[in-house]
């Protein structure tokens, strides 16, 4: 248990998307759709930055206000799309707790009315808040990051299939499996 704690789930890696401003929408929603595919099928975290210009002399400045943001990113170990057009890159300071929160307890049986007690606001807030900032709701992101700490300790060697459950915070092994699955396609096995 020990070395679990001191595993490290952070992958540094990123890329930077240059998009002209008036097809905002449709980037981020095609940037999330293949992150969400790339985290099923491969093990490593990746953020993208999407730079949006409006013309020749705005793109070098896009471009490093994007770069800046997707360094640094919210949540390492978690794949994401960081609008660097976004007035606040570093995102809501609530955003910023809760994923605080997730990374040093998601063995724990989190929910959003638990976060949202102790984030002291109500739930549908900080839904909408956790949507708006991320694209994924809270489950997804609690999901996406046990389920990546999973993938780590089982590709280790060193535990049994039951043993990463718990320690990722599924008493059900065969709950798990069947997450697992949904997650990363195939099986813990």
């Amino acid at each position: 248990l020990k070395d679990v704690e001191k595993m490290d789930y952070a992958f540094d890696r990123y890329l930077v998307v240059m998009a002209r401003y008036e097809d905002r929408e449709e980037w981020v929603n095609l940037l999330r759709t293949c992150l969400n595919r790339y985290g099923e099928k491969v093990s490593d975290t990746l953020s993208v930055g999407i730079a949006f210009f409006e013309g020749l002399p705005s793109i070098k400045d896009a471009y490093l206000a994007t770069q800046k943001a997707v360094s640094q990113k919210l949540f390492l170990g978690l794949n994401t799309v960081v609008d660097g057009a976004a007035n606040n890159p570093a995102y809501k300071k609530n955003v910023l707790a809760a994923m605080d929160i997730i990374s040093k307890r998601y063995k724990e049986n989190l929910t959003v009315k638990v976060i949202a007690e102790e984030l002291r606001v109500s739930e549908s807030y900080f839904m909408h808040l956790f949507k708006n900032n991320l694209g994924l709701t809270f489950n997804e992101v609690l999901t996406n990051y046990r389920i990546m700490v999973a993938k780590k300790l089982l590709a280790s060697g060193r535990y049994r299939i039951n043993e990463v459950s718990d320690l990722v915070g599924y008493s059900d092994v065969k709950y798990f499996s069947l997450v697992f699955r949904k997650v990363v396609g195939m099986t813990p096995s």
